[in-house]
C-alpha cells in the first residue's frame, strides 16, 4: 500500500496550475471558458500558458480516475459513445434552434425515432455538457453542441457515427480472427465492412467516393487540433540518432485547386491535405523515408507521385 496519497499532490497541481491560467485569463481579460452556448468557441493560449492548461487536464484526468474503485474504471459506460453517434447520424445540432429550445416530442416527431430512446440518448449526452436542458422536457445548445450548426464539424460527426466509432469497436473482433493483423484485408474497417477478406478499407472505400470525401475531410479537421500538430513529431523523434525510422505516408497535391492552396511543396498524408513542412527533413539532416500509398483508387483528381526528401550528406 502507498505510503503517501496522491491526492494532495494532485490537488496542489491542480490549484497552481489553475491560478496561472486564471491569472492570465483576467490580465488579458480574455473570455472565460464556459460551457454556456455563448462560450468561447477557441481558446489559444500562449506555450506556458497551454502546458499550465496541459497539467490542469492530466491531474484532473487522474484525480477523476484515482478516486473511482477499480472496477469503476474497468466497466465504465460506452454509452456515451452511442449517444454522440446518435446525435451526429440525426443532425440533432441543426435540429435544435441556435437560440432557442426544441421539446422532445418534436426532436421525435422530426427524426421519427421512439421519444423514451431519443430522451435517454439526449439526456446522457447533457449530463457530458453537450446540449442542455434550460427547462424541463426541452432542448437548447450548450457550448459544445452549438459547434455541430458549422458544417465542417457536421460532416466529421457523420464520418464518427458511419466509420469512426463502428471501426473502433471492430478492433476486438478483427483481433480474434486475424491475431497476426498483417494483411490489410484483416484490418478492423475492411472486417467491419464484410469484405470477406478479399478487400482493403482503400478498396472498399474506392466503391463509394463520397465516403472517402468524408473522411478524408475529417482527417483535414483533425489536423487543426494541437494534438495533431506537427510539432510533435518535430520535437518528439530524434530525427539525427534514428533516420532511418522515419516513415510518413504521403501524395503529393496535383491539382490546381490544392496547390493554390497548399503551396508546391506541400502534401497529403494520411488522406488529408497540406500538412508536410517541407523544411523538417533538411532542417535535420537526415534521410525520411517517404512511401506513396495509392489514394488514387479513391480521388481520381490526384495523381499520387512519391515525395523524395534531401538526403543527408553524412
Amino acid at each position: 500500500m502507498a505510503s503517501t496519497s496522491r491526492i494532495p499532490e494532485l490537488s496542489a497541481t491542480i490549484a497552481a496550475n489553475t491560478a496561472v491560467l486564471d491569472d492570465y485569463l483576467k490580465t488579458y481579460n480574455a473570455p472565460q471558458p464556459s460551457f454556456d452556448v455563448n462560450g468561447h468557441a477557441s481558446l489559444i493560449y500562449p506555450p506556458d500558458i497551454d502546458a499550465a492548461k496541459e497539467a490542469i487536464e492530466e491531474a484532473t484526468q487522474e484525480l477523476n480516475e484515482l478516486v473511482q474503485s477499480p472496477r469503476a474504471l474497468l466497466m465504465g459506460s460506452a454509452n456515451i459513445f452511442a449517444a454522440r453517434a446518435f446525435i451526429f447520424k440525426f443532425d440533432i445540432g441543426e435540429l435544435v434552434q441556435a437560440d432557442g429550445s426544441i421539446s422532445y416530442e418534436d426532436l421525435a416527431t422530426s427524426t421519427g425515432v421512439n421519444q423514451g430512446a431519443l430522451e435517454a440518448l439526449l439526456r446522457l449526452a447533457i449530463a457530458h455538457r453537450i446540449f442542455a436542458e434550460p427547462i424541463a422536457g426541452r432542448v437548447a445548445h450548450s457550448a459544445a453542441s452549438n459547434f455541430l450548426r458549422e458544417p465542417s464539424i457536421a460532416t466529421a460527426g457523420k464520418a464518427f457515427a458511419d466509420d469512426y466509432f463502428p471501426t473502433s469497436a471492430t478492433i476486438a473482433r478483427a483481433l480474434f480472427e486475424h491475431p497476426q493483423a498483417n494483411e490489410p484485408t484483416q484490418a478492423a474497417a475492411a472486417v467491419l465492412n464484410c469484405a470477406g477478406g478479399k478487400k482493403s478499407l482503400y478498396e472498399i472505400l474506392a466503391d463509394h467516393p463520397q465516403r472517402a470525401k468524408v473522411i478524408r475531410d475529417t482527417i483535414s479537421l483533425w489536423k487543426q487540433l494541437p494534438g495533431f500538430s506537427w510539432n510533435h513529431l518535430v520535437i518528439g523523434f530524434d530525427w539525427v540518432v534514428s533516420p532511418s525510422a522515419a516513415c510518413a505516408w504521403m501524395l503529393e497535391v496535383d491539382t490546381e485547386e490544392q496547390r493554390s492552396q497548399s503551396g508546391p511543396n506541400s502534401a497529403i498524408c494520411g488522406g488529408s491535405y497540406k500538412i508536410w513542412p517541407p523544411a523538417l527533413p533538411a532542417t535535420h539532416q537526415c534521410r525520411t523515408k517517404l512511401i506513396s500509398t495509392s489514394w488514387s483508387m479513391i480521388s481520381s483528381s490526384l495523381s499520387p507521385r512519391l515525395l523524395k526528401a534531401p538526403q543527408s550528406s553524412s
